[in-house]
């Protein structure tokens, strides 16, 4: 374990654009080649940059808990503080992973298929383990076991005290490496291969029942009122019962001259499914019936999972660049209609929301906390 302090607090970037409400804007002075940036009071639902800080490269998701932001980036774990310093830094080789949290722990995994286990405090490493593949998204932890899905068709069941192997799963269809395994009712947890969803007993691995919904890359569900909703390329958008896996709608976009869209993870809140595509599209469909609430269309091509304010009302989406457009967009989430658009790098995390904040890793070599109060 090696620790790194890695603080490099950024300078305010040029100002979003939002499109709405028509009150006047604050003015961004930009001298050149000065590199400060002198700005007015942000309008409001203009994000505010709070601070950045270096991470090198940054692709997984942030996880946020009461004692920091926990994100990896490159081949290290980092957990830093509400002023974007560095409590501490530890080094597991090459990694794209997402993580999770426990009350004492950080788990995670490398793209050399070991997995971690990381005190929470000092960032120490409690335990390791090597898997059969590269991992890539945070695992799930359920009762007394962590469950890690892999790049070499795998799910594992391993003790969340020891590290020790408890269980192999081998998917059938295949797998690419970029579904998380989500907790289920009972003790159990839902996975993905390419091409079909398995429910799965997190205790001993057993199989409870498979639904085959076509398509492939599925990414990772999202479980709520009694149905798991996953999507994926070609796969379009699907609602099964949680209890048997029998389909209960599908919703799919498919182009004479293109073929099928692309859609990435779906967000449940309520009776709403937000979700959006590599060509850019964002939907949001009633949960019960898979009917579109609205459509509209974004800057760059999004599969991440999006994430919603609640209180404001307001849907977060990160993006792929497309012709240099901005990388994080925010929307009505009643309407669909675009609020404002931020220039980042290019974004393949998903935005995290806590406590009045969105923080943000770019592959730009940045970690981002933004004000959204």
């Amino acid at each position: 374990m090696i620790l790194i302090a890695l603080l490099a607090l950024g300078q305010v970037p040029p100002k979003a654009t939002p499109k709405a409400p028509p009150t006047p804007k604050p003015t961004v002075v930009v001298p050149k080649p000065a590199p400060t940036v002198i700005t007015q009071e942000p309008a409001p639902w203009e994000p505010s940059l709070l601070w950045r800080t270096s991470i090198k490269r940054g692709e997984g998701t942030a996880t946020i808990g009461k004692d920091g932001a926990y994100v990896t980036g490159a081949t290290m774990v980092h957990r830093f503080n509400k002023e974007g310093r560095t409590d501490w830094s530890t080094e597991i080789g090459a990694t794209q992973s997402e993580l999770t949290l426990d009350a004492k722990r950080v788990y995670v995994g490398s793209e050399r298929g070991t997995v971690y286990a990381l005190d929470r405090q000092s960032g120490a490493v409690a335990w390791k383990t090597t898997l059969g593949g590269s991992v890539r998204m945070s695992p799930a932890v359920i009762g007394q076991q962590v469950i890690f899905e892999s790049s070499d068709n795998g799910v594992y069941g391993v003790d969340l005290a020891t590290g020790s192997q408890k269980w192999k799963f081998i998917r059938p269809d295949g797998a690419l490496g970029y579904s998380a395994p989500v907790a289920g009712p009972e003790g159990s947890v839902f996975v993905c291969g390419e091409s079909v969803v398995y429910r799965l007993s997190a205790e001993t691995g057993q199989e409870l029942w498979r639904s085959s919904v076509g398509g492939k890359s599925l990414g990772t569900v999202s479980y709520a009122n009694g149905r798991v909703y996953v999507a994926g390329d070609g796969a379009g958008v699907i609602a099964l019962d949680a209890e048997t896996g029998e389909r209960r709608w599908r919703f799919k976009v498919e182009n004479d001259k293109t073929g099928p869209d692309w859609f990435g993870s779906p967000l449940v809140v309520g009776s709403t499914l937000y979700v959006s595509t590599y060509r850019r599209n964002v939907y949001a469909l009633e949960t019960a019936t898979g009917k579109v609430r609205w459509s509209t269309k974004i800057l760059g091509p999004a599969l991440s999972r999006p994430a919603l304010d609640e209180k404001r009302e307001v849907l977060y989406l990160s993006s792929g660049t497309y012709r240099d457009n901005p990388t994080l967009t925010a929307l009505n989430a009643k309407t669909g209609a675009q609020v404002w658009d931020y220039k980042l790098g290019y974004t393949a995390a998903a935005p995290a929301l806590s406590g009045g904040r969105l923080y943000l890793a770019s592959t730009n070599g940045y970690f981002y906390a933004f004000s959204i109060q």
